[in-house]
């Protein structure tokens, strides 16, 4: 099964192969290959996120680090210049993905269903489990009626 979550605009000549499971995520105008190994490429932001085994790094202009892992559970760490640590952790399966803006909430369907909340920096897509672990050095993380919500801290 594939399933594509577009944020923003949808790109007109935007093209979408898999083989097996894969998520293309893409924030402005962003193409996701998959083709064997996965090849991505991006002109603003792009994270390809592989369901199943997974090994995904990316680091993007705005100095942001995105590593993910797959073992047995995916482990996704999410750090960037905003000095908040996100650890996101599912005992089934999970996707993280970061994008730049902040979208009103999505759901979908895949294996189930996905309950997806856009805040502020940060986007993590869960399938029927919720186990959720938040580090944060500025902001406060909950999770809120079966959605991720994060508060900033205003400061002046």
């Amino acid at each position: 099964q594939l399933v594509c979550i577009f944020v923003g605009q949808l790109v007109s000549m935007y093209v979408c192969n898999y083989v097996g499971q894969l998520v293309c995520v893409y924030v402005g105008q962003l193409v996701c290959f998959y083709v064997g190994l996965y090849v991505c490429r991006s002109v603003f932001m792009l994270v390809c996120i592989y369901v199943g085994q997974l090994v995904c790094l990316y680091l993007c202009q705005y100095v942001c680090l995105y590593l993910c892992q797959y073992e047995c559970q995916l482990v996704c760490q999410y750090v960037c210049q905003y000095e908040c640590q996100y650890v996101c952790q599912y005992e089934c399966q999970l996707v993280c993905n970061y994008v730049g803006q902040l979208v009103s909430l999505f759901v979908s369907m895949y294996v189930g269903q996905y309950v997806c909340n856009y805040v502020g920096q940060l986007v993590c897509f869960y399938v029927v489990c919720m186990q959720i672990k938040h580090l944060t050095k500025f902001g406060e993380d909950r999770i809120e009626r079966g959605h991720l919500i994060r508060a900033d801290r205003q400061t002046d």
